[in-house]
């Protein structure tokens, strides 16, 4: 399978999103974005980083739980993430995924 961590195969964790278009609440995504927004917030009364990724038709949300930065994930870098969705008030948010940084040209 496209995008699988160490070793995941789609019998073990049912079908990927890698749209976020294609994302659904609690289904696994593994997308690839380009993060356009970044913000320390507070979630559950401890600091969180925020982002939005933006996959050139869509946007999810990012959420780092007991974080207030995250060396490299600024706006304008490309990564390719990997988690659950979970809806959330605006949309959907994916807490504490997996990541990579991924070059410009990478897809």
């Amino acid at each position: 399978m496209i995008g699988a961590p160490h070793g995941a195969s789609e019998e073990q964790h049912g079908k990927v999103a890698e749209k976020i278009s294609d994302a659904s609440a609690r289904g696994r995504i593994a997308v690839t974005g380009e993060i356009v927004s970044c913000a320390i917030t507070r979630h559950g009364g401890s600091i969180a980083y925020r982002l939005e990724i933006d996959d050139g038709a869509d946007r999810l949300a990012l959420l780092f739980l007991g974080r207030g930065a995250i060396p490299g994930l600024d706006v304008s870098a490309r990564v390719r993430v990997w988690g659950t969705a979970m809806a959330d008030g605006a949309g959907l948010v994916t807490w504490n995924p997996r990541y990579e940084f991924v070059s410009p040209t990478e897809a």
